[in-house]
């Protein structure tokens, strides 16, 4: 395989014909997905090594108290329930080196556990575990918000984003679902010049721009926190909401941004990998240059389909 990815890799598309193209072509599709499947298989998986063992158990806790959480929610609570997830979480809980699961996640779970125990046997919900939604929180005009929001393709280099605010933007964009709550999704932030140039010189979306951007997003999905391998899609999913959720909170914040595609081969995602610090068990998901926009700056008019064309109304 070594030896059919290094031809794939170092092949010269022009000399070859349509078949010879279309034959590198499936090579590259092959070998993408190869090394795709051999690295969530790594990360992922229930043989996955020991020294993941603690991002496991952090990714079943987290299965398991969000299965009474949400049970909690429904319209008609069943009495009793959950002795699956009773279980799981005593089993869980009470494993040595459970110490190393993040304490969110292990108080979560004691609190699902105690809110369990309240509803099975004195029919009480739990406000810790599930309260109450807020319906009459004010809320801004929504269609405002969302039609004032477009990609910039010009930033001031000159202003710069106070760490705190990005820190802030980040704990709002934490409010994006996730399958089960498991969270997967991490940012790595970029702000000094050097380190932004050197990332951006493997992305193929910026010319043109990319010397204006002062903050630099890089937005990935860690493997860990799925399993099985009808979950092998579901950190792009996750992933994918996070990073939208991002965007429109540094536009609340009147922050301009232009997501960044990383339609990307594995070569320069180890490239990537190895300039930032991204770990292996993170797939990187996109880029998000953001900052304040230069005066007079404009943005592609980029005119949406026609509504009928999207929705589908059964």
């Amino acid at each position: 395989m070594s030896r059919v990815s290094n031809w794939v890799q170092n092949s010269q598309v022009p000399v070859l014909g349509t078949v010879g193209r279309s034959l590198l072509s499936r090579l590259r599709i092959y070998r993408e997905y190869t090394v795709d499947r051999r690295a969530y298989v790594r990360s992922s998986s229930w043989t996955a090594p020991r020294r993941q063992l603690a991002a496991q158990r952090q990714r079943d806790l987290t299965f398991w108290y969000h299965q009474v959480e949400k049970a909690l929610t429904f319209p008609e609570v069943r009495r009793p329930f959950g002795a699956a997830a009773e279980a799981n979480l005593n089993r869980i809980l009470s494993e040595a080196g459970v110490e190393d699961v993040d304490p969110v996640v292990r108080e979560s779970a004691s609190r699902a556990r105690e809110a369990l125990a309240l509803w099975n046997d004195r029919g009480i919900i739990s406000e810790a575990a599930s309260p109450l939604i807020d319906s009459t929180a004010p809320l801004g005009p929504a269609p405002e918000f969302f039609l004032t929001r477009s990609s910039c393709r010009n930033f001031d280099p000159n202003r710069k984003i106070d760490r705190q605010e990005v820190r802030s933007i980040v704990a709002l964009a934490q409010r994006s679902p996730s399958v089960c709550n498991r969270q997967g999704a991490r940012v790595h932030y970029l702000s000094d010049r050097a380190d932004i140039a050197a990332a951006l010189a493997l992305q193929s979306g910026n010319r043109g721009f990319g010397q204006t951007v002062s903050h630099l997003a890089i937005v990935t999905a860690d493997r860990r926190a799925f399993s099985e391998s009808t979950e092998r899609n579901q950190g792009w999913i996750d992933g994918a909401l996070f990073a939208m959720t991002f965007v429109w909170a540094l536009h609340a914040h009147a922050i301009a941004s232009c997501m960044l595609n990383w339609s990307m081969g594995v070569t320069a995602t180890r490239k990537l990998r190895a300039t930032v610090g991204i770990p292996e068990h993170e797939d990187v998901i996109c880029m998000i240059a953001f900052g304040y926009p230069a005066p007079n700056s404009r943005r592609a008019r980029s005119e949406r389909l026609d509504l009928d064309a999207v929705l589908t109304e059964h």
